[in-house]
């Protein structure tokens, strides 16, 4: 590997982390490893917009979500519905009120039977970035 490739992996890596100030990211896991899921809320809407993503991890025929509701009420949800194991499903998230909170729990579920949202995380709340 060259010095300008380890120079430019280096900036790749500053630029994903290097976020604005007071932003909201949180991560959630089924109960039972079916999948993941994430909430990014920043405060710099125009360049970072509000979203979400769920990722399958397990060949299982089910599917995984996140899910979320505001303290205005407004609700949502990012559904991993083509298969495990090939990336994350992004969702960007609109209507928030940013003054408040907001709630979400990843779950996993299984369209051809449809038994519900089953294996769900705790419900995890943050306040929302003005």
């Amino acid at each position: 590997m060259t010095v300008a490739g380890v120079a430019s992996g280096i900036v790749a890596v500053l630029a994903l982390t290097a976020g604005p100030a007071n932003a909201v990211a949180a991560w959630g896991s089924t109960t039972q490893g079916e999948g993941d899921g994430f909430f990014e809320n920043w405060p710099n809407r125009e360049n970072y917009p509000d979203q979400a993503g769920a990722i399958d991890r397990k060949k299982d025929g089910m599917s995984v979500a996140i899910r979320w509701t505001s303290s205005s009420g407004t609700t949502g949800e990012c559904v991993d519905k083509n298969g495990a194991n090939n990336g994350t499903t992004l969702c960007t998230v609109t209507g928030l009120n940013q003054r408040g909170t907001v709630t979400f729990k990843v779950c996993a579920r299984d369209y051809s039977n449809d038994i519900g949202w089953i294996n769900c995380s705790r419900p995890d709340s943050h306040p929302l970035t003005p």
